[in-house]
């Protein structure tokens, strides 16, 4: 599974239209469920794509690492409030927005996000 991994990371950073860098995020959940590992490469992933200047991918990396966070266990995480927080930033942050506040809400959502998988490590 890492190779498709590997190959769907190269060709998405590569990719200009919207809707073929929001399938590879879709790939990127897909793969996700496979493994622990494969779940923490593509958070990873799509934590980078939260930064994208094209609001809409950054909205759906948002819905996916949602998903992929609830899914894959890492809310289990003894940190309760780290994951509270975590919580409000993807669900509460209007990621379609060209502001400071979602540069401010991305670089705490990537913060607590890797501590999270550092500490399931």
């Amino acid at each position: 599974w890492v190779p498709l991994y590997r190959a769907v990371q190269r060709i998405a950073f590569k990719l200009r239209a919207p809707q073929r860098l929001m399938l590879c995020l879709k790939l990127y959940s897909s793969v996700a469920m496979v493994s622990k590992e494969m779940a923490k490469m593509a958070t990873e992933s799509l934590l980078a794509h939260i930064g994208h200047p094209i609001p809409k991918i950054r909205q759906v990396a948002a819905d996916h690492l949602y998903t992929l966070l609830c899914i894959n266990g890492f809310l289990e995480v003894d940190d309760e409030d780290s994951m509270a927080e975590i919580d409000l930033l993807l669900t509460e942050t209007e990621w379609m927005r060209e502001d400071a506040g979602v540069k401010e809400a991305r670089g705490k959502l990537t913060d607590l996000v890797k501590r999270i998988l550092w500490q399931s490590v």
